[in-house]
């Protein structure tokens, strides 16, 4: 078996899917908090920035 790289072991592979999936769901979770906080403050500074330019 000259030249064959030996197959990853399992267990190590689910557990890089398994942190993977958990920093995506984080990421999601965070994205989800602080979205609406973004929407509510663009507003008003959208408004401020049109005041100033009139």
């Amino acid at each position: 078996m000259h030249g064959k790289t030996p197959a990853p072991d399992r267990s190590t592979a689910r557990s890089a899917v398994a942190v993977s999936v958990a920093a995506l769901i984080t990421a999601a979770a965070l994205f989800g908090a602080l979205a609406p906080k973004a929407a509510a403050l663009e507003g008003p500074l959208i408004n401020n920035i049109g005041i100033a330019l009139q």
